[in-house]
């Protein structure tokens, strides 16, 4: 993946809301991407499943933090 997928930061947004946390704008480039398979659907048609790592403190409260780092 050259970018990350412009559905990520609003998905996370949305996660983040559900857990009553304020919305951020975290930079694109501390995302990961993870590649751990393809699989082959039929001739000529290949899946590729693959996971995007999120930075830390996009998603998960820092110990002794009430809500976590904003980007």
């Amino acid at each position: 993946m050259k970018n990350l997928p412009e559905w990520v930061v609003p998905k996370l947004n949305e996660i983040r809301k559900e857990m009553g946390l304020a919305e951020i704008n975290p930079n694109v480039n501390d995302f990961g991407y993870w590649a751990p398979v393809v699989r082959k659907v039929k001739n000529g048609l290949y899946r590729m499943y693959y996971s995007i790592v999120c930075p830390a403190h996009s998603t998960v409260p820092t110990p002794g933090r009430s809500a976590p780092l904003s980007a």
